[in-house]
């Protein structure tokens, strides 16, 4: 940034020449260089990319009106809320996500969904310290149906007792519904106390999700 001093006829100047901005503060004349957006390019974030323009490519060169007309008529049953005002997301919208999911958990997407009673539940849980395995368990306390899959992904080992997130979710695990009623979060974990966050969605491979759910738990180490 740079304070400016106008002369040789021009006075005063506001907006933005190449990537330079001028504007007025507290009475004196600033420019501004404008940052230049950061858009950092990493594994996950480009294999989302190639899985929407996947979906995107399929959606108009392999589905059927058929089966696109099926998409909107379940996407219906999909009410978003967006700062408290409620709207329907289209078929493209819900066979784009699903199809992404089903690729991170490496089942096929149908060309039309076979169900549309909208969002299914998350499912009731209890996180506690497996002192065997010395990891965090989640016991499962509602079992999934046989077409539901658990996409869980979680940090490793955080300062204990925090209640704010500040590490990625590294860890990726999907469960199915015959894998059991508990599960550890793997991951790193450190041989002391510590927090683990998490994040999950429930998908259905018939052509439904849920909503994004998150949570953490802080363990003592033993």
């Amino acid at each position: 940034m740079a304070m400016v001093q106008f002369g040789g006829g021009v006075t005063d100047m506001v907006g933005s020449i190449g990537g330079t901005t001028f504007s007025r503060a507290q009475g004196m004349s600033i420019a501004k260089r404008r940052a230049t957006p950061r858009n950092r390019i990493n594994f996950d974030r480009s294999q989302n990319q190639s899985y929407l323009s996947a979906a995107v490519w399929r959606w108009k060169t392999i589905l059927t009106s058929g089966n696109i007309t099926d998409w909107n008529d379940a996407a219906a049953n999909f009410a978003q809320t967006r700062h408290g005002v409620a709207y329907e997301i289209s078929g493209l919208n819900l066979y784009t996500a699903v199809y992404s999911l089903c690729q991170i958990a490496s089942e096929t997407c149908p060309n039309a969904p076979t169900i549309f009673t909208g969002r299914p539940l998350g499912p009731s849980y209890t996180p506690s310290w497996n002192a065997v395995t010395h990891k965090v368990k989640i016991t499962m306390a509602t079992a999934m149906s046989a077409n539901q899959f658990l996409l869980f992904w979680n940090t490793n080992a955080d300062r204990p007792n925090s209640t704010n997130r500040k590490i990625p979710y590294r860890n990726y695990q999907d469960i199915e519904a015959g894998d059991g009623a508990a599960f550890d979060l793997e991951g790193q974990y450190r041989s002391a106390n510590g927090t683990i966050f998490w994040h999950y969605i429930v998908l259905d491979i018939r052509g439904a999700m849920s909503s994004y759910s998150r949570s953490y738990y802080s363990y003592t180490y033993s």
